[in-house]
């Protein structure tokens, strides 16, 4: 490439990169189009501000006011930056698009767009809360892994998982246990969805299921109820529950504000089949998209291990 060649091209750069930074000067967290995985404990992290800015913020999101007492300080969250608190906005956090409009001394700012998916894969790959799959599958296109230790043999498995979103609600997983060798392959498809109810139908290694569900928005509360074919059980009853419904309840001192941040990204989550055995366990969940858990699963051969999983998620879109 020629001089004046480069001299183009670092200039696209420069523009382009300017441009980014300058669509959005206000807003630390989500990044434009971006996606947060959780029910965070802030819902928006803003970049720091000026007196004259902090006095004369506006933040709208989905066309209605942020209230001047939810933009608060979080360390733990965001150091020195300004935040949301989600638990004064709750609108915020609910699954789905968000739009955000900022308007700083009289001037509006461009319009930022975020998304919300608080689904959680279990430990077969696909949304759900313990081993078994639920009514539900992520709201955006994803590509999750996960990686699993267990008390007892298999010691390890790991599986791989792409999510289609809201126009292909579909997932499909690839689990694979090392000594002995074994793979499954689990898919399944919601062809009936709504901001609180879904239904979804798949298969676990040809075993057909089928299951029903409810949710709260914001998704603190989940419910599910399942019928499977074959080695799943005939019935199960699945369900999840957010600490951060309940850690808006409580009332607690400034020390303690940074420990009830990271309470607020627990879900606890537990299931029971119709033979009468019983998963559960916790889920750590980070808005950037990682988990981290421990369960104590009953497995479909019947044998009841510890497990802990770590998994990822990343959209693709």
């Amino acid at each position: 490439m020629n001089a004046k060649g480069i001299a183009c091209f670092l200039a696209i750069v420069t523009a382009v990169g300017t441009g980014a930074t300058q669509s959005h000067p206000i807003v630390h967290y989500p990044k434009p189009d971006g996606v947060v995985f959780a029910l965070p404990h802030v819902s928006i992290i803003l970049n720091a501000l000026t007196p004259r800015q902090s006095k004369r913020l506006r933040l709208s999101v989905d066309g209605q006011r942020v209230p001047d007492e939810a933009i608060a300080g979080c360390p733990i969250c965001a150091g020195d930056r300004p935040t949301v608190i989600a638990a004064k906005a709750r609108w915020t956090i609910t699954d789905g698009v968000h739009h955000l409009v900022a308007t700083v001394n009289g001037d509006e700012l461009p319009m930022l767009r975020y998304t919300l998916d608080s689904t959680t894969p279990s430990l077969s790959g696909l949304t759900g809360m313990v081993d078994l799959p639920d009514a539900f599958v992520a709201i955006v296109p994803t590509v999750r892994m996960g990686a699993m230790a267990l008390s007892r043999s298999p010691r390890h498995r790991f599986w791989l998982g792409v999510t289609g979103g809201e126009r292909l609600p579909s997932e499909i997983a690839i689990l694979h246990s090392l000594s002995p060798h074994e793979t499954s392959v689990v898919w399944k498809f919601a062809p009936l969805r709504h901001r609180h109810w879904g239904v979804s139908v798949g298969q676990w290694d040809g075993d057909a299921f089928a299951a029903i569900g409810y949710r709260t928005q914001p998704s603190y509360f989940v419910v599910s109820i399942g019928v499977g074919r074959g080695d799943l059980p005939s019935a199960w009853l699945s369900f999840s529950y957010s600490l951060s419904h309940l850690t808006t309840r409580l009332k607690f001192s400034e020390r303690a504000r940074d420990f009830f941040a990271v309470l607020d990204l627990v879900r606890l989550q537990a299931e029971v089949d119709s033979r009468g055995r019983w998963r559960f366990g916790a889920l750590l969940c980070h808005p950037y998209g990682w988990r981290v858990g421990i369960f104590r699963n009953r497995q479909l051969d019947g044998q009841t291990a510890w497990v802990g999983q770590l998994s990822f998620s990343q959209a693709w879109r």
